[in-house]
């Protein structure tokens, strides 16, 4: 779908037997979708999920999703793929049996008691601090101090009565990781943990707009070509639609949630209805994966920043074959990435030579570069260049330094056979929540009508989108963000 070039003018006696692009909607909504590729250069990453077919609509429930879709509370829940163990957090230093004391060093021999933040361990766990070579034995089952707070009895796994443990290695905030699992000989079971997958739950967000389109104004139309067919549109609906497409690419990137995962609602309106959103694609990463980079003198980053992200990623995507990532920035990154590539991949200009009718080009855009076993497709995300959003300047080149914030976003097909980043909307068993237009007649109508809802020489178009984004693998997606 394009908007046809040159101001082509309406032509009444053409419309006669062309559909519009609005009656369009309302009979084959399944094109609703297609309209974000008219504003692919202000939307760039929606119209990269759609053209792609990572989106779902009328989500049910169903092994891959779980669905609570009550007043205030349209959630949605899927199962995270990801690395089948993972790091627990020491809620509070381990202490000695007593429960009070945290001794200064932890000896051989010696039981203590251990505090994490949820009941992840198991009788016979053989647990690992920030140090490999200083593990922990687990006796016994956990206890509940609180449900943030759990209390395991253990020993150091160690054969050397005079080797000690610094307290730092086993206080509050520090990570713990299982190891592996010892058991003596004739033991009666083993113990199932079932932490993976974990659900993760979100909200779909719903946005409105309304457009006023004067009796004049009315006449202003473009002409759509989608798949070989032209169809009009009126010039200030095609504005309200890419209004529209701007704030939801906005909150697939940007969206927090209001919501957390007790069901509470943190943002009322002035009516005290609940408003409800879910997080966008950069607060469901892992935190591990949000990182910081700074620009080198001439512009360029240091490939060490995303190598080490790329490599990261591909651990846990559980990928076989080339993995591929969208590099999804904004001009700043996409930028400084393409001139990184070019000082790692010197080439001859007659390798991108070619001939025209009036003579010799050198040079053409690189669509994707091989690093490491990745595949990485850059693409300018518009939204992190917005002139209409605050940022500040960068001391280096004096651009926004958003636009230097750049997302590695593995969009490829997990290991379940889904999406691993897709766009979805919630069933209703009615309508289409992804997109709802509707038309309040004035004076002026869509259709030859003499009656009208409203006075108002012209007639207002209202849409509607209830939609929200989802990234299965939290740990197949990150973040480089610029240090100024």
């Amino acid at each position: 779908m394009k908007i046809v070039p040159g101001n082509k003018q309406f032509d009444g006696s053409i419309t006669a037997t062309t559909m519009s692009l609005g009656d369009a909607l309302l009979t084959r909504p399944e094109i609703s979708t297609k309209v974000v590729e008219l504003f692919k250069n202000t939307c760039s990453l929606t119209a990269y999920l759609t053209s792609m077919g990572k989106t779902k609509k009328d989500v049910t429930n169903t092994d891959v999703f779980k669905i609570d879709n009550v007043y205030g509370n349209p959630k949605v829940m899927w199962p995270i793929i990801g690395f089948p163990e993972r790091v627990v957090y020491q809620a509070a230093s381990a202490t000695q049996l007593n429960g009070a004391t945290v001794p200064t060093s932890y000896a051989a021999g010696t039981e203590y008691y251990l505090y994490i933040d949820s009941p992840y361990f198991n009788p016979n766990d053989i647990i690992t601090t920030t140090n490999r070579q200083v593990q922990l034995f687990i006796k016994g089952e956990g206890t509940m101090i609180t449900p943030t707070k759990w209390r395991y009895k253990f020993v150091l796994n160690l054969s050397n009565s005079t080797d000690i443990v610094p307290a730092s290695l086993l206080a509050q905030g520090e990570q713990l990781g299982r190891m592996a699992t010892k058991f003596p000989e004739l033991s009666l079971t083993g113990y199932e943990s079932h932490n993976y997958p974990e659900w993760y739950s979100n909200r779909m967000c719903i946005q409105r707009l309304k457009a006023s389109i004067s009796g004049s104004a009315f006449k202003s139309k473009l002409w759509i070509e989608h798949n070989g067919k032209y169809m009009y549109w009126n010039h200030q609906e095609a504005n309200l639609m890419r209004k529209a497409h701007l704030y939801r690419e906005n909150d697939i990137i940007y969206g927090k949630a209001t919501t957390d995962v007790n069901d509470t609602t943190f943002v009322y309106d002035e009516d005290g209805k609940p408003i409800v959103s879910g997080d966008g694609i950069i607060e469901q990463m892992d935190y591990s994966l949000r990182r910081k980079y700074t620009l080198e003198s001439d512009g360029t980053i240091d490939p060490n920043y995303f190598e080490d992200m790329m490599q990261d990623i591909k651990i846990m995507a559980n990928h076989e074959g080339v993995l591929e990532l969208v590099v999804a920035g904004g001009n700043g990154a996409i930028t400084a990435f393409h001139k990184t590539m070019r000082n790692i991949y010197k080439y001859e200009p007659s390798v991108i030579t070619k001939r025209n009718s009036k003579g010799l080009e050198i040079g053409t855009d690189f669509m994707a570069y091989y690093l490491n076993g990745v595949r990485l497709i850059p693409l300018e995300c518009s939204a992190m260049d917005a002139p209409n959003l605050p940022s500040k300047p960068n001391s280096l080149t004096g651009r926004a330094n958003e636009s230097y914030r750049m997302l590695l976003l593995n969009t490829g097909i997990t290991s379940t056979g889904d999406n691993n980043v897709e766009m979805v909307t919630l069933g209703n068993g009615q309508g289409n929540r992804a997109f709802t237009r509707k038309v309040i007649n004035g004076m002026e109508s869509l259709t030859d009508s003499e009656v009208a809802s409203t006075s108002l020489d012209g007639l207002a178009v209202q849409v509607l989108m209830e939609s929200g984004v989802i990234v299965r693998n939290p740990f197949s997606c990150g973040m480089l963000e610029v240090i100024d």
